[in-house]
């Protein structure tokens, strides 16, 4: 699979999650969105995407 393709999967599957989230009343920020796109690259993991929003919510600066 090229990176093309890759990128346009993630980018399907943020737009499906977003509007199971609309429906809800909940859409996704651009946070929400920067967030699974780090994350589906590998920069880093679920847990410490948990982590990182709980930080933004709490008002604490990321950790490294």
């Amino acid at each position: 699979m090229t990176r093309s393709h890759v990128k346009r999967d993630v980018e399907e599957v943020i737009a499906a999650v977003d509007a199971g989230h609309t429906m809800a009343g909940m859409p996704l920020t651009e946070f929400d969105r920067e967030m699974m796109r780090r994350q589906a690259s590998g920069e880093f993991t679920g847990d410490e995407a948990v982590r990182i929003g709980l930080d933004q919510i709490l008002g604490k600066s990321p950790k490294k």
